[in-house]
């Protein structure tokens, strides 16, 4: 089943090619972890804090998801945590 799943994903990849979405399907593939993690730590760089809600709508990922990540790069030591529920948000 893995080789049916990559060509799978390689004839998605043709197909937003030929259609001239090459970034739409970046889009909707998703982003690795480490590009969540880049990508969160320039948010706060350049606007000087993040809020869930922000990491959810600049990853596309859901609550949880979002929470976890923030927590990662918390406990790397990448970011801290001000306030509580509505009110954290996260600064470097």
């Amino acid at each position: 089943t893995t080789d049916f799943f990559s060509i799978l994903l390689t004839l998605s990849a043709r197909l937003y090619q030929k259609a001239g979405k090459k970034s739409e399907y970046i889009r909707q593939a998703g982003f690795a972890p480490i590009q969540q993690e880049q990508m969160v730590l320039n948010y706060i760089d350049k606007h000087g804090g993040i809020k869930r809600a922000d990491v959810m709508d600049l990853c596309h990922l859901n609550g949880p998801q979002a929470y976890r990540l923030l927590k990662k790069l918390t406990d790397k030591g990448l970011i801290k945590k001000t306030g509580e529920k509505k009110h954290a948000a996260y600064t470097r």
